[in-house]
């Protein structure tokens, strides 16, 4: 291993906890060639004056010259009559609200479309190895969209609003703090947004700070000199009191572009008089770094902490409990001293014995659907299908389950395990099947009943899927396309229900897997009788 690559391991694996990647916009300049914030301004000032113009009139400062730029860039567009102008009007009349918004959003349209397909070619190999680093989190005052889509997992957070009014886990997320393309209105450019980002700078301050201090933070793309870095480091000091500043060891680390030789130098960076502990890294190759940041071990992925602590969040806040989090036995005579917690993440065990219980029905469909749930199926069919209400597919999970004694299935008056096809047909949409689809192939039906859907559902008992095998998985997929459509979070969302969905979904879960098993059952309410034999053998196991 190179020798500075050796010894970024070795300070990477000292880390208490996984870093965060404070980017500025030399990163963007690096791997996609995009302009900095001056050159941005530069860009856009072809249409409307030079740009020495707006300097030399704002005395160098890039806000104000910004501001003064939105005003002409503005009245260019309002007033000119050219193609480019009045397809500019066309396209985002309802968007040009203030005098900075045709600026913004000519700036976000030319961002948004920098993609990978932008990427410098002679650093390909550095974005794939930054790609897999192991992360907390990113801070980034970039405007491009470059950073969410190499970490598509991410939440973006995008500017103080958003910061304030959503809820931010501290890990798995991309806080863009001067906005981001994607929203141009959130864009901190002018004078008057930069007044505003500071007048609302103590909340964003204080939440960076914790994370600052619980963890090292890398920079990348930022000068040791940037008011962006000095800023927050500054109120670092503020928060600990200079005292305190020991605490923080080497958390700090700059990484910079190596002018002559690789080097790492341990030293300080002085804020208002404090001297800050700094880890200073010149590098030629980005991936000396990148490399090590990929070999932080977790034992849990960011995406799943990030979903957990964003369930755990909501459980306490709705107070309610679902299958993805249960509590049991707890309440308020319970002592603290007491108190274990479990957490399963992938698949629910015995644990689930109450959770499975609560698993709802759009759940269930789900899983025969997309087989993402991971689900146990002895449990499903022992505490779940018991207790369901409506049509609900049966035969996927029995094709999960080595042997399994059918007699000790539950039923009640509200579950069907309709599985006979005459169940899952409405009698009064046989003869207009017959009239107007009999002849059709299953995707003519679905292409003439593109806006009904609910029609299409009551009329697919009535195909005859043995005229294709293909047919089949053609069902599934116009099932899977449409889930969304009936269910959200497990539950119902339709009006008018979906019965007939669900009965679809027990015509492919019967059609597909029924013939997995070696017998077949028929499930009736309070009534369970099986045809061949009282043990269900199956060919599949788990």
């Amino acid at each position: 291993m190179d020798i500075i690559e050796n010894r970024i391991t070795e300070i990477i694996q000292k880390f208490p906890s996984s870093p965060y990647l404070f980017i500025g916009s030399g990163f963007s300049r690096r791997y996609l060639n995009l302009e900095d914030w001056e050159g941005l301004l530069k860009k856009f000032c072809s249409s409307i004056r030079q740009y020495e113009y707006y300097k030399s009139k704002n005395d160098g400062n890039l806000p104000k010259i910004a501001a003064s730029m939105c005003i002409d860039y503005n009245e260019m567009i309002w007033s000119e009559n050219n193609s480019a102008a009045i397809d500019f009007r066309n396209t985002h009349l309802t968007k040009l609200l203030h005098s900075s918004s045709a600026l913004k959003i000519a700036i976000s349209d030319y961002l948004i479309k920098i993609g990978e397909e932008n990427v410098n070619p002679q650093y390909s190999n550095e974005i794939e190895d930054f790609k897999k680093v192991s992360i907390e989190g990113i801070i980034t005052t970039n405007w491009d969209n470059y950073l969410n889509i190499l970490f598509p997992h991410f939440e973006p957070i995008i500017g103080q609003d958003e910061l304030i009014s959503s809820n931010s886990f501290g890990v798995g997320e991309i806080f863009k703090i001067h906005g981001c393309s994607t929203k141009h209105d959130s864009l901190v450019l002018t004078d008057e947004d930069y007044l505003d980002f500071n007048k609302r700078y103590a909340y964003l301050a204080a939440k960076l700070v914790t994370y600052f201090i619980e963890h090292p933070v890398i920079f990348i793309g930022y000068s040791l000199t940037d008011e962006n870095v000095t800023e927050i480091l500054s109120s670092i000091i503020v928060s600990l009191g200079k005292k305190d500043i020991g605490k923080l060891g080497n958390n700090f680390i700059f990484v910079q572009r190596a002018s002559d030789e690789e080097r790492i130098d341990f030293t300080y960076k002085d804020i208002g008089g404090t001297q800050i502990p700094i880890i200073v890294i010149q590098l030629s190759d980005y991936s000396k770094l990148y490399r090590p940041l990929s070999q932080i071990k977790r034992k849990i992925p960011v995406k799943i902490v990030r979903y957990l602590k964003e369930q755990f969040m909501e459980f306490i806040e709705t107070n309610d409990p679902t299958a993805k989090v249960a509590v049991i036995d707890i309440d308020d005579n319970t002592s603290t001293d007491k108190l274990e917690l479990a957490i399963g993440v992938g698949i629910i065990r015995k644990l689930g014995a109450v959770g499975y219980k609560n698993i709802k029905a759009g759940d269930i469909i789900e899983e025969v659907l997309f087989e993402n749930k991971s689900y146990d199926a002895k449990e499903i069919i022992e505490q779940t299908l018991p207790d369901s209400k409506g049509f609900i597919p049966i035969y996927y999970f029995l094709s999960k389950v080595k042997k399994y004694d059918v007699s000790k299935l539950k039923s009640n008056a509200e579950t069907n395990y309709k599985h006979e096809l005459k169940d899952l047909q409405i009698k009064q949409y046989q003869s207009h099947f017959k009239t107007h689809y009999d002849k059709s192939k299953l995707e003519d039906i679905f292409l003439l009943l593109l806006k009904d859907y609910d029609k299409a559902m009551r009329l697919i008992p009535f195909y005859d899927f043995s005229k294709e095998t293909s047919e089949l998985d053609k069902l599934g997929d116009y099932l899977k396309e449409h889930f969304h459509d009936y269910f959200k979070d497990g539950k119902d969302f339709r009006k008018g229900g979906s019965s007939n969905y669900r009965k679809a979904v027990c015509l492919y879960d019967m059609l597909k897997y029924q013939n997995i098993t070696t017998s077949k059952i028929e499930v009736k309410p309070n009534d369970i009788k099986i045809k061949k034999k009282d043990i269900l053998d199956e060919t599949s196991s788990n």
